[in-house]
């Protein structure tokens, strides 16, 4: 009961408002020492007495936190560089796993390149063999295409002679290029070989057809050359084939070819190619007397000449010399009978000369 009452005198008086007046107790002068007693066991000692001033306990105290906080500090930053060598031999560790990482990469890649370059070469070299290997086929394609074109020009040299010129050209004209002939018939969808020998074959086909042209060609101007197209001489027409009247003893004969009056040793041409037959003098009244066989039934007579230039075998071409005009046998001035027999039938002159 007691306690209780305490209690409620103490809140009571803590609710009355304090004296302004009162006196404030005095505070004790604080010593500016600090006393350590150190006790004896034994009774017949004085106990002693170490007095510390507080300054030094606190110089004491402030020194002892200085060390407590350095060694702290030491441990630390030991603690901070230590974590931080060890996380920086971590990133180390961890790069160098990285950077061997990268090497086995990087040769798994160079290897990998080096697989590809050398795949590469190969089909580079495979290319390179297929692209000569065309080229080389081209080339003859190229090579054959040419032997058409001489083979065509030859057809062409040999229709173009002399009067057969305008002949000739119509001809070529109507023989087609070989471009013009592998444009008209082009080669199917394939590979380069199916048409490459497509290609062939129609070049190998142009090919047979301008030499079994040019043998047609050849044969044309066989025929050409042995046809007497040429005048033998130049000169003034006295006397037609056909009838007419005899100078030598009168009424009228069958005359049998030109006599084409010019100077005495006026060269006498082969009016075509073709092999001497007669040469030399003539009982029947031509006098000197020349004649050609050019082949195909056909033969030329040449006569009254003053001389004559060739013998019998010798072959002469279209145009040669073969004697020289005169005026030998039945004649009755300087001229040339020119005649022609095809298998032995007269045939008149003009039907062929040009």
């Amino acid at each position: 009961m007691k306690e209780k009452l305490r209690i409620f005198a103490n809140a009571v008086l803590s609710r009355l408002p304090k004296n302004p007046n009162a006196q404030k107790p005095k505070k004790h002068k604080q010593s500016k020492y600090f006393s350590v007693m150190l006790v004896p066991h034994s009774s017949s000692k004085k106990p002693w007495t170490i007095r510390i001033p507080y300054i030094a306990l606190q110089s004491a105290g402030a020194v002892l936190a200085a060390l407590v906080i350095a060694v702290l500090f030491a441990n630390f930053r030991a603690t901070y560089y230590t974590t931080k060598a060890t996380a920086a031999e971590q990133n180390f560790e961890e790069e160098q796993a990285k950077t061997s990482q990268l090497l086995e990469e990087k040769k798994d890649v160079d290897e990998e390149k080096k697989a590809y370059e050398d795949l590469l070469e190969k089909e580079r070299a495979d290319y390179q063999a297929e692209l000569d290997r065309y080229e080389q086929k081209a080339l003859e394609l190229e090579t054959k295409i040419k032997e058409i074109d001489d083979t065509k020009d030859a057809i062409y040299n040999l229709l173009s002679q002399k009067t057969d010129n305008a002949r000739a050209v119509e001809y070529k004209e109507a023989i087609p290029s070989p471009a013009v002939m592998l444009s008209q018939n082009p080669s199917s969808k394939g590979t380069l070989d199916n048409k490459y020998t497509e290609i062939a074959k129609l070049v190998d086909m142009e090919t047979n057809n301008y030499q079994s042209l040019l043998a047609e060609a050849q044969k044309v101007r066989k025929y050409i050359d042995a046809r007497p197209s040429l005048w033998p001489v130049r000169g003034v027409v006295t006397s037609e084939m056909g009838s007419r009247p005899n100078p030598f003893g009168g009424g009228s004969e069958n005359h049998a070819g030109l006599d084409i009056s010019v100077p005495i040793g006026t060269p006498v041409h082969a009016g075509g190619a073709g092999t001497v037959v007669f040469a030399g003098w003539n009982a029947g009244g031509y006098g000197n007397l020349v004649i050609i066989d050019h082949g195909y039934g056909i033969r030329t007579m040449y006569g009254h000449n003053s001389s004559v230039s060739v013998n019998v075998g010798d072959f002469v071409e279209k145009g040669g010399v073969i004697a020289l005009s005169g005026s030998t046998g039945q004649s009755t001035g300087p001229h040339v009978h020119y005649e022609i027999r095809v298998n032995g039938a007269i045939k008149n002159p003009r039907n062929f000369l040009g």
